[in-house]
């Protein structure tokens, strides 16, 4: 749960060391806790737990979006003043309001020291932030006036979309550097995210037109690729150090696993239809160049959150179909899915043919009839 810190040597040089989180309030020593959400026939709930606590939000209204990081769990509730987020520690083993206002406040993510957050003020979502380690827990914005969606907290960094010059770019946020801009172009670069002290995105390469997973990384302020193809990828995300994207192929989504530190990527399923749920997702917060409204405005938070439903969904119905791990993917060499299939499919066939002539010749018996 470190963040990362530059330390200045004696000899001026500058040298890389992790952020101390402070411990205060909320951390109990060597626990954790984990959380999910699900529908129990009425509305969501939410539950948290660890091996000696756990809550149930077991009521009547609407609690989505949980998140949870080292001792803390956050999420959204509905109230009658809209959607206020809401926590849980292991500390206090019950749910606090973070938030009492007439803004919606929805999508709170957290690394167990940070919960950032996005708020609707005036019609346009902002990105809020507080420290949970503070004394105060003073709740700052750090988006300007334009739209900001997408928010991602990991290792003591925040990372957000903003809406600037017409365009989405890419920001970032460190305790001691405060905000940076992550991206300067003129095409959208979208649902960042943050795995191994670095910030991964969807974006557009200038002079290319297919979407691109890239790479930000803090220390030099630069910007690389980690796919290089003419393939679309989307639906960008970080678990336990394994990125996972979505890759669009002449009618069929892939989805590519890369785990932290290795340039090859992972093929795990072939998903028979396209993910419907991702172009819905780029409603709230980007998916192309269409205008501002549509992309950030617009999208109600009960929308994005049947999108999160249907995508958990569609990967329970996918699950016999998931491929072997270690197959390895060279994004360089790589080609059409949809030829490889037909013509795997194809060989398999003959190879199929040539056996069960082979069987026959030298089968004195006749088969049992298969059932």
């Amino acid at each position: 749960m470190a963040g990362i810190l530059l330390l200045a040597s004696a000899s001026g040089a500058v040298q890389v060391g992790p952020v101390q989180q402070n411990t205060l309030k909320i951390v109990s020593e060597s626990r954790s806790v984990l959380s999910s959400e699900y529908f129990d026939g009425v509305d969501w709930e939410v539950q948290i737990w660890d091996f000696q606590s756990s809550y149930y939000s077991k009521n009547d209204i609407d609690d989505r979006n949980v998140d949870h990081g080292g001792a803390l769990a956050v999420w959204q509730r509905l109230t009658d003043q809209g959607w206020e987020i809401e926590y849980w520690t292991l500390v206090d083993e019950k749910p606090q309001f973070l938030t009492n206002n007439f803004f919606d406040d929805t999508k709170p993510r957290t690394d167990g020291q940070y919960i950032a957050w996005q708020q609707k003020r005036n019609g346009t979502w902002q990105v809020m932030y507080v420290d949970m380690f503070s004394e105060e827990r003073v709740i700052e914005q750090l988006s300007n006036d334009g739209p900001a969606t997408d928010v991602d907290v990991k290792e003591g960094l925040i990372t957000f979309q903003q809406w600037i010059n017409d365009n989405w770019e890419i920001m970032v946020w460190h305790p001691l550097f405060g905000i940076q801009r992550a991206t300067y172009n003129d095409t959208p670069d979208l649902h960042p995210t943050i795995s191994d002290g670095k910030v991964f995105f969807e974006g557009v390469v200038k002079g290319e037109t297919d979407k691109e997973i890239l790479e930000f990384d803090i220390l030099t302020g630069l910007v690389s690729k980690v796919t290089d193809n003419e393939i679309d990828h989307e639906g960008l995300t970080a678990k336990t150090g394994k990125l996972r994207w979505f890759e669009r192929r002449g009618g069929v989504s892939a989805l590519v696993e890369r785990d932290k530190g290795k340039p090859h990527h992972k093929l795990l399923k072939i998903l028979p239809a396209l993910q419907q749920d991702l172009s819905k997702e780029d409603a709230n917060g980007g998916g192309g160049t269409e205008n501002k409204e549509s992309q950030g405005n617009s999208e109600e938070h009960r929308q994005d959150d049947k999108n999160d439903s249907e995508e958990e969904g569609e990967d329970q119905e996918t699950e016999d179909i998931e491929m072997s791990e270690d197959q390895e993917m060279n994004p360089e060499t790589d080609v059409n899915l949809n030829e490889e299939e037909s013509v795997s499919s194809v060989q398999e066939a003959e190879e199929t043919d040539q056996e069960n002539n082979q069987e026959s010749e030298v089968t004195t018996e006749e088969p049992l009839p298969q059932e």
